[in-house]
């Protein structure tokens, strides 16, 4: 089963309107002389509407909210860890009339392959103590609940549910990524000349659900999203310093009962 203990403090994310036809160009590892950062890109249109803030606060074992309603759309969750271990933060959506105490049932006798993976929603992935982390997702209207699947934290009270509420803004918001990784049944598509710095668009283009898990070589966290749905899109902001990573998923998959990182989801990533 699962996990890896990832932490990464979440740069800004800039949002651009999705009808902007401003020209994006990201530049090389060398430096060019004209760049277009995260950071740079071009504001939002009067009609397009912010990622709505859903500020999370990890605890030894429960989460904090600043509210427990959050409006559909885009949502910028970010975790603070006032905890003594790591933490992490993922979204689940309670379908079915399943309540959150059904759900740490099922993942206990059952394993996360029991749950249908529609209803993974992302979110920032393990952050050691004392730091924080962020992700941006996209939330449909529902019953939610921010899940810990690291080693019996739900078990121990990390369950924590919360509503999503109406109709997502017509003109939705994206970020300007500077990379794009894919995950699929079961690797993960990172670019030639990914270099570890600014916003990264993450898709998952299986039909599982997957995440991205950012170990370092000696295992310490280094960062991820936690898991999304099959053709679901999250973007975080990365730092990753010069040296060798891992990108793993560690979701089981159902017909075979092995973890994706044994089937291949297990990618070595150098950053010089």
């Amino acid at each position: 089963m699962r996990r890896i203990l990832v932490g990464v403090a979440l740069l800004s994310i800039v949002l651009v309107g999705c009808g902007d036809d401003a020209d994006n160009d990201t530049a090389g590892a060398d430096g060019g002389d004209t760049t277009t950062t995260a950071a740079e890109t071009t504001q939002p249109s009067a009609e397009a509407v912010e990622p709505a803030a859903f500020d999370v606060t990890s605890v030894d074992f429960g989460y904090e909210f600043a509210s427990a309603e959050v409006p559909a759309g885009p949502v910028l969750v970010s975790q603070t860890n006032e905890g003594s271990v790591d933490h992490q933060v993922q979204l689940i959506r309670l379908d079915d009339g399943m309540t959150p105490d059904q759900l740490v049932t099922t993942v206990a006798e059952e394993g996360d392959d029991a749950l249908d993976p529609s209803i993974f929603a992302g979110g920032p992935n393990s952050v050691r103590p004392g730091e924080s982390n962020a992700a941006l997702v996209e939330l449909t209207a529902g019953d939610y609940v921010a899940y810990c699947f690291l080693p019996n934290h739900a078990a121990q009270g990390m369950v924590e549910p919360f509503s999503v509420t109406g109709e997502p803004p017509a003109e939705v918001v994206t970020p300007t990524a500077a990379s794009t990784i894919g995950l699929s049944n079961f690797e993960f598509d990172v670019p030639e000349d990914f270099d570890g710095q600014g916003t990264v668009e993450v898709v998952n283009n299986g039909d599982q659900g997957h995440e991205l898990t950012i170990v370092t070589a000696d295992q310490t966290s280094a960062g991820g999203l936690t898991t999304i749905a099959p053709g679901a899109t999250g973007y975080i902001d990365l730092a990753l310093p010069p040296g060798d990573y891992r990108f793993v998923c560690f979701i089981t998959d159902p017909d075979s009962g092995q973890i994706h990182l044994q089937l291949g989801m297990d990618q070595p990533v150098t950053i010089s």
